[in-house]
């Protein structure tokens, strides 16, 4: 199958040979539990006759990190209610692996900044909603908020969740240094620098 996370559909190839209609089942372990749990499922019906592409929706399946990698199974038949394991009548089953490559953060999120300084954090554009979290109690739901003079209490993992206009869900999480600028003692005479850099993050 073919997992397209910008329309958040799979595209598999089904031939339905029979002469009634099939489900096709596809779950994956978002949560990576070893289970399938029942938010983990996306279903869609198969006419007779089908032989060929058939595009399912995955908006059902929550929890989805990007860089990760999840295990996937996929059955057809016409049993009703299937589960992810046990007995079916007819039809073919088929496990895979799943990367969740979606971007969530832009790459131009500050990943290092100087105390004092301004951290932006930015997300990719085009989702629905944005939901930021992280050190010091830090939540946004803006696409690219920003934390102005930055202190040791704002550095750490920040993750972003976001909500794509096809109703998928995806996190990413990213971690921000803040560089503490020493005070000058008496007598010194070298006064200590703080560069700023930004990092890409893949």
């Amino acid at each position: 199958p073919d997992f397209n996370w910008s329309t958040c559909s799979a595209t598999v190839k089904v031939q339905n040979a029979t002469a009634a209609a099939t489900t096709l089942y596809v779950w994956i372990d978002a949560n990576r539990n070893g289970v399938f749990d029942t938010n983990e499922l996306a279903t869609k019906s198969v006419p007779a006759g089908t032989n060929g592409n058939v595009t399912i929706p995955l908006s059902s399946i929550v929890g989805l990190t990007k860089g990760t990698n999840y295990y996937a199974r996929v059955r057809l038949s016409s049993a009703s209610s299937l589960t992810p394991t046990g007995f079916a009548i007819d039809g073919e089953v088929e496990d895979h692996w799943v990367d969740i490559t979606q971007p969530v953060i832009d790459p131009a999120t500050t990943t290092t900044t100087c105390q004092g300084s301004t951290i932006s954090l930015k997300g990719v554009a085009g989702a629905s909603t944005y939901a930021w979290t992280g050190p010091n109690g830090f939540t946004s739901s803006s696409q690219s908020p920003t934390i102005s003079n930055a202190q040791a209490v704002n550095a750490g993992t920040y993750s972003l969740t976001i909500t794509t206009p096809s109703s998928c869900t995806f996190t990413e999480t990213i971690d921000v240094a803040v560089t503490v600028t020493p005070q000058p003692t008496a007598g010194a005479v070298t006064q200590p620098t703080c560069s700023v850099a930004t990092g890409t993050f893949q």
